[in-house]
């Protein structure tokens, strides 16, 4: 079968074609654009599927690069799941989608039936769900590669079961056909939406007033949380499958832990080699990478730029056994520790010789702590005691910094101060006594505490912070979970819950402490809880500990002296001679 040449690129003889109707199913057309390598034979493609449109320039730059190296693009539209209809699971049809779209490559003389995935930030999950179903005849999949990408819509949007508010919202109306990401000009374009408001304490009034509601944010609405959530929602991969994957994500980007249970259930299948890469990047600088953009200077940049573009072609090119133009050797896991702007390898993650430590919520010392504020101590607490707090949903703790998604730079990321730190009497604090020496903190931190509350659910959001000689409080890494009292216990009676803080490279100085706050809200990150069945605006809540309540914070601590570092990332394509002797360097 010869298709016609729409688009030739002269510099080397790509070829484009352009507008392609693949046929789905239900007689569906997704429009398709596909870069051909300049070799006449039949190729290996990789297949990258958008809701965001395919003729952007980080998608232009994608298909160029990866089509030089010899494969075939295939930049594909993905149907617009936000239109108004009963499609409340946010990914209906997409697996049938990817199917139908490899049964069309199965009959393209360009393509030698050779297929891997190549997913970014929400269509990831359309990638995973194809990868772990049927394969139409002539087809082999070779690996996925996802960027900030997401394993399931439900999991994405309400992580430990509380609504992501700081990135639904403007998503929903970036994705909203009668909004969009049109320039400023008119009531209702995404510029123009009165954020301030929207995101405000006040937000669901706010949103009720607009003109024009996101029709996601309707659906939620309409639907609720049940139906948002309801199965199917999970990526489990086949164990049948040898499914190479190469996961990519940033210590701040709004998405890491998505990126944490896809290499968990990849590596459960343990049918291929998985590679983890975990840099400091952002969900927004992640893209900035990919699209060869420098990233503004600030917390989300290391000093040499890891090319994210050349990583992906290289293990494309090792999956699909074709000949790399450099050599190339990605070890298992990379991690970026962003004080010393070096890069860890391990063969795992968490890294090999992580030690978990536990941290024992205690009663504060009197002198070095206020009447709200207890202590984290390596030993057990020999006393009982608790921290009671009232939550109010008109006065919630502010969100400021951590892994959030920037949204046109309306959001500062990363690790930044928090000045309610130890000021609020509704966030219980708690800190260890002054480290005697550093402590490097490498992996996915959480909470196991015991917890109260006065409405049958509520929220606990938690911050880990450094707290700095002087007292200043910097954001280490943030989490959440929504609890449901469990049947048969009153109001004052404490359950055990588990905490995902989520995961950090961070080093804690010697002279300075570790601390943890826990608060009824972390806003507008996550929603305010709704306070289902209350008449008030308040909620009270109890943190327990001691000798019946061993509440606790679980560190994986790293020794870096074991570790093997790098401080040029160019070492990926070289002979690693950037190696630091004797692991990492010193402060």
């Amino acid at each position: 079968m010869t298709e016609t040449i729409l688009a030739p690129v002269a510099a080397n003889h790509q070829r484009i074609l352009l507008g392609q109707q693949v046929p789905m199913r239900d007689n569906t057309k997704l429009r398709t654009d596909v870069y051909l390598p300049a070799s006449p034979d039949s190729a290996a493609a990789v297949l990258i599927r958008s809701p965001y449109g395919i003729r952007k320039g980080m998608y232009l730059r994608m298909g160029k690069k990866l089509s030089d190296a010899g494969f075939c693009v295939i930049l594909q539209e993905m149907r617009c799941f936000t239109q108004d209809t009963a499609n409340t699971s946010l990914d209906q049809g997409e697996a049938e989608d990817c199917y139908d779209t490899l049964a069309w490559l199965a009959t393209r003389d360009w393509c030698n039936g050779t297929v891997g995935f190549f997913g970014i930030s929400i269509s990831a999950f359309s990638a995973f769900r194809a990868y772990d179903g049927p394969v139409p005849e002539g087809i082999h999949l070779t690996g996925i590669t996802s960027l900030g990408g997401i394993i399931s819509p439900a999991s994405c949007l309400f992580p430990g079961g509380a609504l992501r508010l700081h990135w639904f919202l403007p998503w929903s109306a970036m994705m909203d056909p009668h909004i969009g990401m049109r320039e400023q000009g008119g009531n209702n374009s995404w510029h123009s939406l009165p954020w301030s408001q929207l995101l405000g304490p006040n937000y669901r009034e706010s949103i009720a007033k607009l003109d024009a509601k996101p029709m996601l944010w309707r659906r939620f609405e309409n639907d609720g949380l049940e139906q948002l959530q309801a199965p199917p929602t999970t990526y489990v991969p086949s164990r049948q499958k040898a499914q190479a994957g190469l996961l990519i994500s940033g210590f701040y980007d709004a998405f890491l832990d998505e990126t944490l249970m896809a290499y968990q259930r990849l590596n459960d299948a343990a049918k291929a080699q998985v590679n983890l890469i975990i840099g400091p990047w952002d969900h927004q600088s992640l893209f900035f990478s990919l699209a060869g953009v420098a990233i503004p200077p600030g917390p989300c940049t290391e000093t040499q730029p890891l090319d994210i573009m050349q990583v992906v072609t290289h293990w494309f090119a090792e999956r699909h056994q074709q000949k790399s133009r450099l050599p190339f050797s990605l070890p298992p896991v990379l991690v970026f520790l962003q004080s010393r702007q070096i890069w860890l390898e391990g063969t795992s993650f968490p890294l090999p010789g992580t030690q978990c430590t536990r941290w024992y919520l205690a009663a504060g010392d009197s002198e070095a702590h206020s009447a709200r504020s207890g202590m984290l101590s390596p030993y057990r607490a020999t006393e009982k005691g608790s921290a009671r707090f009232v939550s109010n949903v008109t006065d919630p703790v502010p969100t400021n910094g951590g892994a959030l998604w920037a949204f046109g730079n309306r959001w500062a990321t990363g690790p930044l101060q928090q000045p309610h730190f130890g000021r609020r009497n509704d966030v219980p604090t708690f800190t260890t006594e002054v480290l005697p020496t550093a402590l490097a903190v490498i992996g996915v931190v959480e909470l196991e505490v015991w917890v109260g509350s006065a409405e049958p659910s509520a929220d606990f959001a938690v911050k880990l912070v450094e707290v700095a000689p002087t007292g200043e409080a910097t954001l280490v890494q943030d989490g959440i979970l929504r609890t449901k009292r469990p049947d048969g216990y009153g109001p004052n009676d404490p359950f055990l819950i588990r905490v995902n803080i989520g995961a950090c490279a961070h080093i804690f100085a010697a002279g300075g402490r570790i601390g943890l706050e826990i608060a009824g809200s972390n806003f507008p990150k996550y929603e305010t809880h709704p306070f289902s069945g209350s008449l008030s605006d308040q909620m009270v809540q109890t943190v327990f500990y001691g000798p019946n309540h061993r509440s606790s914070l679980l560190l994986p601590v790293v020794d870096l002296a074991t570790q093997k570092a790098w401080r040029d990332p160019a070492f990926l394509i070289t002979k690693r001679q950037a190696e630091i002797p004797g692991g990492a360097p010193p402060h």
